[in-house]
């Protein structure tokens, strides 16, 4: 199985910043705030999220509308992830009226469809003294026509954000770099 990691540092994505700040109107380059401060506390505990993005080749940073639920249509059903945080989530296949609930340990962040009976996600979990996450591989049995889990990569920590690079590629990006997975070895 390959699993390639590059590491990126809060260096570099400070500099990135930086170097795009021009580009949003009303941006404001601000120290960072010290570790357990007022502020620092307060932005920890806001409830607005935000969606930081290259657009055209300038930075664009907007206000985003979680979205913790996931469908996707395989194998004539729904394949449903949710993401509690903390909390949890859930992982269920929809057919019609029957309902295959799928135990998973924390929330899926995400599903990538392999193949019409094949799906890849992404669960993990960031909290306090919690940070770990998993590549999962969902595959329908031909017989029984059930669902089964299977474990393909134990990560060191939760992936915080995905997406699918091209048909081979996913990639992921955790609080320890920007990793990729080739689909292939899944």
């Amino acid at each position: 199985m390959k699993l390639l990691s590059i590491y990126m540092t809060m260096t570099f994505l400070m500099s990135l910043g930086t170097a795009y700040a021009e580009s949003i109107p009303g941006f404001l380059e601000i120290e960072p705030y010290a570790v357990n401060s007022a502020p620092m506390n307060h932005a920890n505990y806001s409830n607005d999220e935000w969606r930081v993005e290259l657009v055209n080749d300038k930075l664009s940073v907007s206000k985003s509308v979680p979205n913790n639920k996931i469908e996707l249509d395989i194998a004539g059903g729904k394949l449903i992830a949710e993401d509690g945080g903390e909390w949890g989530g859930k992982l269920e296949f929809r057919k019609g009226s029957d309902v295959q609930k799928i135990h998973v340990d924390h929330g899926v962040s995400s599903l990538f469809k392999l193949s019409e009976d094949r799906v890849a996600a992404m669960t993990g979990i960031s909290h306090m003294g919690l940070n770990r996450g998993a590549l999962l591989i969902f595959s329908k049995k031909a017989k029984a026509g059930k669902w089964k889990l299977e474990r393909k990569i134990t990560l060191s920590d939760a992936p915080m954000t995905s997406f699918r690079k091209d048909s081979k590629t996913i990639l992921f990006a955790s609080s320890k770099g920007l990793h990729q997975v080739e689909c292939d070895s899944l």
